[in-house]
């Protein structure tokens, strides 16, 4: 249950419909919605020699969407049809008679309603008739009738035509058997096709036409011959004449034929025109672009001759080319007014070939690349030309180059571009001069002063904007100015007013006229300093025992105020790892101070680090300045060295010795760890005292991950008073103990090559679990490699015997190595040895054996043994069939080799028919040369009697439409029952369920629906519920019917139990009770993979669950499943997805029934 919606390969996002067009030669019908009758669309269909063509219509108000078909045929065909809107306004869609192989199809169709809702429609039944070839040399001639009633006529091919399409080929070549059926072919007048009905084969390309003809007439004595020629060639109209001259054809003229196309996207721009005859001798057809979509480039023109005693023929052909023409035009760009920069471009002598919609002016200057660009769409004037006004306000207002582009937008909405031009505009600009005074670095204010200002065109207004360089212009503000009277103006910034900012200020002023935008005249900056919190920082003696001692700041002056003061203190060893942000006290004389103590940074002498820091009103940290303290504490010390190293056991002791420690010893500590893998293996001793003034520690590999290689240990001392003081460290390796032994070879066999191999004195170090004796013959490589496990003796040796046959029975030098695996799992080499084997003439033989026949299950085990064969064995294969209906049932196993040297073979019932009675079993051997060779055989009685199979399948519109002989085939292979998807939350209908309900009844299966469920609340459990019912109901499904919870979306986790437990209340109520759920196991809280899952079963019982849980990924046949018997104590278990049972469909899911209620 894989597939939530059914989807149709073949969909269209088009509204429909328009009204139906139905041609008179088609066939139409009218399908209703099945859920709404009201609803209905038409569907015509016309069938030519290769293609079915299907028209399409429905309500013509558009209220129809999302158009999915596809066309199923009552073999198992399926076949996606897409529908594309014709110039007509109807949706057609064209089918190749190629595609299919049956005569009778069913046409399925989904839409979507206003609504939103999905409407699947009755199927439309669409007749196939299948083309006929025709009749042999010796077939008799039949007339051409007409049929009145359709308009079209039928014709066969008499005796002397058929005789002249085969002797056309050339000897060497292969019968050509010509394809006529009933058709309606197309008729070409004035380059536009129109509908006939005629009795002929159906045109296709030229070039098929071409060959076709050539073939068909290679043996005439007399063909058709022409000239042709290309005349009148206008690129400017885009158009030529095709002119055929010089016609010769013995059997007269009944018409000609000329196909032209242009080389661009093939030939779907070809038109097979009818020639005007000139009364000249010659013929003319006239080529026109506009009736091959516009098309540019070469053209194409192939001549054919249609005599009046025969089919067209290919007389000659020619080709010529259409160039693209672009629009032409000068342009004319006046003087810029010297005031306004305004300035006129005019477009004259306009020439434009693909016609116009309108002419476009795009205008830059050439500052700051296009980011000014304007496109002016120009106005046409009376005499032709088109023009447009610029103005420097529509640009920035800047002067200087402007660049200036002409294009012309064609008929087909595509740009042409014509040139190109340039205009400069030198207007008077605005000046000024501007400083900086009254700059107050307390306040943190300044003035801009703007001077010396000159403006051609008066002064409106004067801009300032000003920011700090602090975050970009987050802080920008555009000052107005003051005037001050004396032709000064003013502006005075202040820092509040800019988030504080310190730093680079900087100013510009913008001098906007009485008849213009802003103008830039100059700019200004200046710099804010910050002003820092000052004081001094005293620090005490440190303590002669603690080491603590004090820091006190005085003095202190914060300009930005004070929150709080903060002390941060390190030692200058290893960095800043110990650091700690001390806080500083508050005296009533104002000074701040803090005692610090080594124990606050791990308890280290030596220089410490001492800085000061104010937290000002704006949260912002102020550095005052740094000190520093020495602290010389008498310390610790103990030497340390390594005792009793034991390679062999992989242990050592560390000895810690003349310990001395001021202040006396609370507790000795030793890190130990290996180099492998950093510390990851570090185990912190604690020392034993000896008594005797030094302390031991032993140390085994074994509590550090048996790591080998270099430890390391330090020591620490704790004394009374302080924490860990680190005096001394040693190191030692553990050198890597490998297993050792000696090979021996002996008891070679002169006639069965066999051999023993012996391990003996075997010393191993990192202990045994077991010894594999690895074996080849030094022909092609380690192709013949066996990994034999060595068997212990009584000694304490190991051995094994090995045998020619268990490497391809060769003779020759065999390599032959030992190894250890140790307790750890790891291989270990010990050694090597070889000998060499002569073996005498080999013959091929076996024996065969039947083993563990069970006739309750219908199985038994063939057991091949005792091979031998002179070229070395590729394979055992078994040949099995039972005494019933000959060989009928006959499979060929091949056996797989077991751990003993024998070849085993395991035969189920089930693969044989289930079939009872005698059964036999042959034995073939393939050497290394694949020469087979048969060895023997044997028989055997099975008493087997076929159990009612307990297979049964789920599907949905995943598995698309079933028919009754699909279900008797799935039948026949042991399903017994199938469970079909009906609903999915509260809007989705499978669309195939009618159809898959009733073939399955039909076809004597047992039928249960399941709904897919998105319910996370019980409102929704009631409402998916009451809609599973309501459309089991509408397909006549009885109360007694099976109704399965399928429940695997990750959001329905949430109150699942309760959930599950409204779904099934309302079941009830609709009066269908008898309800199952299914699920993956991982759901479950009882279950063989180690997960909780949220579904408690104890509130359903187990009894009622459908279990999916798939051990192989690569799908599990029935019988495997049946012997592993998974999730017994469930209703059933579905162990695969992947059992491909149709050929004709995707694979399916498999399941099997405990409780019957599914198949019987």
């Amino acid at each position: 249950m894989k597939v939530k919606n059914a989807i149709f390969l073949a969909s269209s996002s088009l509204a429909l419909f328009t009204s139906p067009l139905v041609a008179a030669d088609q066939t139409s019908q009218t399908l209703q919605s099945v859920e709404n009758a009201a609803i209905s669309v038409t569907v015509s269909s016309q069938q030519t020699a290769d293609t079915v063509q299907l028209s399409l219509s429905g309500p013509s108000d558009g209220s129809l969407t999302n158009l999915a078909t596809r066309l199923v045929s009552t073999d198992g065909q399926s076949i996606p049809v897409s529908f594309s809107l014709d110039a007509s306004g109807l949706y057609i869609a064209q089918v190749s008679t190629s595609q299919l192989t049956a005569s009778e199809w069913l046409l399925y169709a989904t839409a979507t309603d206003k609504q939103g809702q999905t409407l699947s429609f009755q199927p439309a039944a669409i007749s196939i008739q299948l083309n006929q070839p025709l009749a042999s040399s010796e077939a008799t001639s039949t007339e051409t009738t007409a049929d009145p009633s359709t308009g079209t006529s039928t014709s066969t091919t008499t005796a002397s035509q058929t005789a002249a399409i085969t002797n056309a080929t050339t000897p060497s070549s292969s019968t050509i058997v010509a394809s006529v059926s009933k058709s309606t072919a197309t008729s070409v007048t004035d380059g536009k096709s129109s509908s006939t009905a005629t009795s002929t084969s159906q045109l296709r390309t030229a070039a098929q036409a071409r060959v076709t003809s050539s073939t068909a007439t290679s043996t005439s004595a007399a063909k058709p011959s022409a000239s042709v020629s290309i005349e009148n060639l206008d690129q400017t109209k885009a158009q030529f004449d095709v002119v055929v001259k010089n016609v010769v054809s013995p059997n007269g003229i009944k018409t000609i034929r000329v196909p032209v196309w242009s080389a661009e996207n093939g030939q779907d721009d070809i038109i097979w025109y009818p020639v005007t005859d000139q009364g000249n001798g010659t013929y003319r057809v006239t080529v026109q672009a506009k009736n091959h979509k516009n098309s540019l480039g070469t053209y194409l023109a192939h001549v054919y001759v249609v005599p009046q005693t025969g089919n067209l023929v290919y007389v000659g052909e020619t080709k010529t080319v259409l160039e693209k023409q672009s629009a032409k035009g000068t342009i004319a760009v006046s003087s810029p007014d010297p005031t306004t920069g305004t300035f006129k471009v005019q477009i004259n002598n306009l020439v434009t070939p693909n016609g116009i919609q309108s002419v476009f002016i795009p205008t830059w200057t050439d500052a700051n690349g296009q980011d000014d660009i304007v496109w002016h769409q120009a106005t046409k004037a009376t005499d032709g030309s088109y023009s447009v006004t610029i103005s420097p306000s529509q640009h920035k207002s800047e002067d200087g180059k402007y660049i200036i582009h002409a294009y012309v937008k064609n008929s087909q909405g595509k740009m042409e571009f014509i040139g190109s031009q340039t205009a400069t505009i030198n207007r008077p600009k605005p000046s000024a001069s501007v400083s900086i005074e009254n700059l107050d670095q307390t306040k943190a204010q300044f003035d801009v002063v703007v001077k010396n200002v000159v403006s051609p065109n008066g002064i409106k207004t004067i801009r300032v904007p000003v920011w700090s360089a602090e975050n970009g212009q987050d802080d920008i503000i555009w000052y107005p100015v003051t005037d001050q009277g004396n032709g000064t103006y003013r502006v005075t910034v202040q820092a509040k007013n800019h988030k504080n900012s310190l730093g680079t200020y900087h100013a510009h002023v913008y001098v906007v006229p009485q008849t213009g935008n802003l103008v830039y005249v100059g700019e200004t900056k200046t710099v804010l300093e910050k002003q820092s919190a000052k004081g001094t920082i005293a620090v005490s003696s440190p303590d002669p025992t603690t080491g603590a001692f004090k820091v006190q700041i005085n003095n202190l002056v914060t300009p930005n105020g004070i929150q709080s003061v903060f002390i941060p203190t390190w030692t200058d060893a290893n960095g800043q790892d110990d650091i700690v942000w001390h806080q500083a006290t508050k005296a009533t004389d104002g000074s701040y101070s803090v005692t610090i103590s080594p124990s606050q940074h791990k308890s280290e002498d030596g220089k410490y680090i001492i800085h000061a820091y104010v937290k000002n009103s704006q949260g912002k940290m102020e550095f005052i300045g740094s000190q520093t303290a020495t602290i010389n504490r008498p310390k610790p010390s103990a030497s340390v060295s390594i005792e009793n190293l034991d390679q062999t056991k992989a242990q050592f002791d560390v000895v810690v010795k003349n310990v001395v420690s001021p202040n006396g010893i609370k507790t000795i500590r030793v890190p130990v760890w290996s180099a492998e893998n950093g510390q990851d293996d570090i185990i912190w001793y604690p020392v034993t005292d000896q008594g005797n003034g030094t302390y031991r520690v032993t140390v085994q590999a074994k509590n550090h991950k048996n790591s080998l290689g270099t430890y390391h240990a330090h020591v620490y001392v704790v004394p009374q008073t302080g924490n860990l003081v680190y005096v001394g460290e040693t190191k030692t390796v553990l050198e890597k103990q490998s297993a050792k032994g000696t090979i021996a070879v002996s008891s070679l066999d002169p006639t069965t090559g066999t051999f023993k191999v012996q391990i003996n004195n075997l010393v191993t170090p990192n202990g045994i679990q077991s010894v594999f004796i690895p074996t080849w013959t030094d022909a092609n490589g380690q192709d013949d490699i066996v990994w034999h496990q060595a068997t212990k003796a009584t000694d304490g040796s190991y051995a094994v015997t090995i045998s020619p046959s268990q490497h391809k029975s060769a003779d020759g030098k065999y390599i032959i190595h030992a190894y250890v695996k140790n307790s750890q799992g790891k291989m270990e080499f010990i050694g090597s040895q070889s000998t060499t084997v002569k073996l005498p003439a080999i013959k091929t033989a076996a024996s065969v054996e039947i083993a563990n026949l069970n006739h309750e299950r219908g199985q038994f085990d063939v057991i091949v043994s005792n091979i031998t064969i002179a070229n070395g064995l590729k394979k055992v294969q078994v040949p099995v069939w039972s005494g019933i209906g000959g060989q009928d049932d006959i499979q060929w196993y091949e056996a797989s080799l077991q751990s003993d040297g024998t070849y085993l073979v395991t035969v189920r019932a089930s693969q044989h028919k289930h079939s009872a009675g005698n059964y036999h079993a042959h034995v073939y051997l393939t050497d290394t040369i694949n020469q087979r060779t048969f060895v023997g055989g044997t028989s055997i009685e099975l008493n087997y009697k076929q159990q009612p199979s307990r297979i049964f399948i789920d599907v949905s519109s995943h598995n698309n439409y079933l028919s009754v002989a699909d279900y008797q085939k799935l039948s026949a292979n042991g399903v017994a029952g199938v469970v079909v998807k009906l609903t999915e939350g509260t809007s989705y209908k499978n669309p195939f369920a009618q159809s898959q309900v009733s073939n399955a009844l039909a076809a004597g299966l047992k039928v249960s629906v399941y709904h897919y469920s998105h319910f996370t609340s019980a409102s929704d459990a009631r409402a998916e519920a009451t809609y599973f019912v309501e459309e089991a109901r509408r397909l006549g499904l009885p109360n007694t019917t099976l109704m399965v919870n399928d429940i695997e979306e990750y959001k329905t986790r949430a109150n699942i139990n309760s959930n599950m437990k409204e779904w099934e209340k309302r079941m009830r109520e609709l009066g269908f009770t008898n309800t199952i759920h299914y699920t993956g196991a991982s759901w479950l809280d009882k279950n063989s993979l180690g997960i909780v899952g949220p579904i408690d079963t104890s509130l359903f019982g187990a009894e009622n669950f459908w279990v999916a849980q798939y051990p192989y990924i690569n799908g599990m046949s029935p019988e495997t499943a049946i012997q592993m018997n998974l999730h017994s104590q469930t209703a059933a278990w579905q162990f695969t997805s992947k059992a491909k049972l149709l050929p004709t469909h995707s694979n399916f899911d498999l399941n099997l029934d405990y409780s019957g209620r599914f198949t019987r």
